[in-house]
């Protein structure tokens, strides 16, 4: 909904973050990750995934009009979300297998007589039946008035706007946050929650304070990377490859404006100030050898020096990836010798670890 919004949702600069965050926090197996960088490397392909995953979900009501739209939509959602997994590492299969087997095992129209409650209902019975339509109509409203999108949540309905944001990786208005930690981070009992937290966040239900990082019994380390910037300026790149800030008109009242707003308070508030400010933060428990320090520079630089259109540029896309890669490999070095000290130590480093 807040892709439809933005009228972003055909661009491959959204789908390209994600994806190449992911390859960061949850990687997989070669094929998955060969796979994931494919697509973050093709413009035409970043944006076939992100129109046809939309336009997936928006189709899903027609699944309950006609029997074989419903098989259809059971088989293709269950591909959906293998895709979900092999290219981002998110699971839903467990959560929602149950449910596609309806689809497919009692594909029948919905009749509008099984929305209402029966005739002979009792009291119990039209109590429970008032509780559920109205969870429904809540339900649709927050996804309809676009809540998620320009507020940190509503529970139960949706939580945090983890998908909400519009955003593009060589931006360098907007800070991304990106995580490698120790472990097989796409099986169960895994901290995954640590990809969520971080020394770099001020919210105190997201930070994790320097002590806690360093009693981590794996390796772990954090990189921020661009610098916060109010949305009332836009970054533009002169002839002579300065950056420079000009005015931007912003809308003044509607939704339009609190989406502004909302993402403006999100990514800025995504780090400290005096990690978003600096444009670059680096933490890690555990001493980072100078090979994948160089790898981190290097990421760094791409995303820094960049401007929005190099989403769409294959070349410099190809370099990301693969000084991402090198980054990852270099990390599960240090992960699969096991080269934690014997004593806490926390790597902290700032923007002058690029100069």
């Amino acid at each position: 909904m807040s892709a439809l919004q933005w009228k972003r949702w055909w661009e491959p600069p959204t789908m390209q973050q994600y994806l190449f965050s992911s390859l960061w926090s949850r990687p997989g197996d070669r094929f998955a990750d060969m796979l994931t960088r494919t697509v973050i490397k093709s413009p035409p392909m970043a944006r076939f995934a992100a129109a046809s995953g939309l336009l997936f979900e928006l189709a899903a009501p027609l699944a309950l009009l006609d029997a074989r739209a419903a098989r259809l939509f059971g088989c293709v959602a269950f591909a959906f979300h293998v895709g979900v997994f092999q290219m981002q590492g998110i699971s839903f299969l467990s959560y929602w297998s149950p449910a596609l087997l309806m689809f497919l095992v009692d594909p029948a129209p919905l009749e509008w007589s099984t929305l209402l409650p029966p005739q002979d209902a009792g009291a119990a019975a039209l109590w429970c039946w008032r509780i559920a339509a109205g969870h429904c109509a809540c339900q649709l409203f927050v996804a309809f008035s676009f809540l998620e999108a320009y507020t940190s949540g509503m529970l139960p309905f949706t939580c945090m706007p983890v998908f909400a944001v519009s955003t593009n990786l060589f931006d360098p208005t907007i800070p991304h946050s990106f995580v490698m930690t120790g472990g097989e981070v796409r099986c169960a009992g895994h901290m995954g929650d640590v990809e969520w937290k971080g020394p770099q966040f001020q919210d105190p239900w997201f930070q994790l304070t320097h002590r806690e990082v360093e009693a981590l019994p794996f390796p772990a380390m954090w990189l921020v990377v661009g610098k916060a910037v109010s949305s009332k300026t836009l970054i533009r790149r002169t002839h002579s490859g300065q950056v420079k800030l000009v005015a931007e008109h912003l809308p003044t009242r509607g939704l339009k404006r609190k989406l502004r707003n909302t993402m403006e308070n999100t990514l800025n508030n995504l780090a400290l100030p005096k990690y978003a400010e600096s444009g670059f933060a680096l933490f890690a428990n555990f001493e980072v050898p100078e090979e994948l320090l160089d790898r981190v520079r290097l990421v760094t630089r791409i995303l820094l020096c960049g401007c929005a259109s190099d989403a769409y540029d294959r070349c410099k896309l190809e370099e990301l990836v693969e000084a991402q890669r090198t980054c990852r490999e270099l990390f599960d070095r240090v992960v699969q010798t096991k080269q934690l000290p014997a004593s806490p130590v926390l790597f902290e480093r700032g923007i002058s670890l690029l100069r």
